[in-house]
């Protein structure tokens, strides 16, 4: 015969608690860093543009090197009455 057996209970299972900075404050600190490599390279070009041409200001370079960033990352630029949409110029190129 077959007999019912009950089965032993299960000790219970707890999650130990997290303990540190929340992961929202990492995925802030990341996301910047990850914008600050990114953008770099771009600034760093403009500006050394900056230096061999020898007009405009450095704000101007940096601002160019931003601008080159954003549309290279798919942004759009708007120049006096016209918006230039260039996705990502890295494909086109």
């Amino acid at each position: 015969m077959t007999d019912l057996l009950s089965r032993p209970a299960s000790p219970a299972v707890t999650k130990p608690a997290r303990s540190g900075p929340p992961l929202a404050g990492y995925g802030l600190v990341v996301a910047a860093w990850t914008a600050v490599i990114g953008i770099t390279p771009f600034v760093t070009v403009a500006v050394i543009a900056w230096f061999a041409a020898d007009s405009g200001t450095f704000a101007d370079a940096v601002r160019v090197g931003a601008l080159s960033w954003l549309v290279g990352n798919g942004g759009e630029s708007t120049w006096t009455a016209s918006r230039s949409p260039w996705s990502p110029l890295a494909v086109s190129a």
